[in-house]
């Protein structure tokens, strides 16, 4: 059994509809600040060994794309908020934002299998948090958001098949609905 401080992060499924041996998780250290370790589980011997990647210094949070390959890091230091994306193929990490907590201009949701980043974002005179493609040319979101809840913060979930690519999105407001 895994102690209370493990999380998990992403499973994996292959083309066939498989399920992989192996899970990813991280173990959460709580010092002075939160930061998460990714550890691979085999889920048939209990074991963990060290992630492939290293992630960015005060890392908290981590996305996966469909195949368990890490390409967002979220980190928090001190009073600050930053995101960094890795690129499939890349071991490299590169900035997407940096700032004050509580002021992020938008916060990553998900990616899909072919590496597209989906993020949440506050839109409107009214503030309502929506779902849109990051745009890596201008490097910020998409200026059409791809899914729109009014008078609701888009609250949901990506739908994809084994292949990882999207196929809808399931979205929550006064019912649940794909």
């Amino acid at each position: 059994l895994l102690d209370w401080n493990h999380r998990l992060l992403s499973t994996l499924r292959s083309r066939d509809g498989v399920g992989s041996e192996e899970v990813l998780v991280g173990r959460v250290t709580v010092n002075d600040e939160r930061t998460l370790t990714p550890l691979w589980l085999n889920t048939l011997t209990g074991r963990t060994r060290s992630a492939d990647f290293k992630v960015p210094a005060g890392t908290v949070d981590l996305l996966t794309d469909p195949r368990g390959e890490a390409r967002v890091a979220v980190a928090r230091r001190d009073d600050r908020i930053s995101a960094a994306w890795r690129a499939p193929g890349s071991e490299d990490w590169q900035p997407l934002f940096e700032a004050a907590l509580g002021q992020a201009p938008f916060m990553p949701f998900g990616v899909d299998s072919a590496g597209t980043l989906y993020v949440t974002q506050s839109r409107g005179q009214d503030g309502q948090r929506v779902l849109a493609r990051y745009d890596f040319t201008r490097r910020a979101p998409e200026e059409q958001p791809l899914v729109v809840t009014p008078g609701f913060d888009f609250t949901g979930q990506l739908m994809t098949l084994n292949d990882g690519q999207l196929r809808g999105v399931r979205v929550v407001t006064e019912a649940e609905t794909t």
